[in-house]
């Protein structure tokens, strides 16, 4: 059964802008981009040259982040624009969990908001 979202439920999850390298791969395939924003649910990247992945199979996905640290997730693609793809975010270990809560915490400048987007990430894949 597929669950249909609406516009509503697809903008639970603030988006904050967040620029920085990611790189993709599936199978052998490997591609290059920028992360521009970035939430509980998912990343959007920009990449100049087209991804030409399996949509119905997830993508590995490694965002950089400062300092040589970087957060290893699989992810799906919801969309693509142009040179715009959108990823839901499909497994993520604890670690990158707490970098992403650190991001979201510090772009929202409100902790509780933030707990509360964590609440609804919770209960939204329940």
């Amino acid at each position: 059964m597929v669950k249909i979202m609406s516009t509503e439920e697809k903008r639970q999850f603030t988006r904050v802008s967040f620029v920085t390298q990611v790189k993709l791969s599936q199978g052998e395939q490997l591609w290059l981009g920028h992360v521009v924003d970035i939430s509980f649910k998912g990343v959007l990247v920009n990449s100049r040259t087209p991804l030409t992945f399996d949509p119905d199979q997830a993508v590995n996905a490694e965002i950089f982040f400062e300092n040589g640290i970087s957060m290893k997730v699989k992810v799906k693609e919801a969309h693509n624009n142009g040179q715009f793809y959108g990823f839901n975010f499909l497994e993520m270990d604890v670690d990158g969990m707490t970098h992403l809560r650190n991001i979201i915490m510090h772009n929202l400048g409100d902790e509780s908001a933030c707990e509360r987007e964590l609440i609804s990430l919770f209960s939204y894949h329940q």
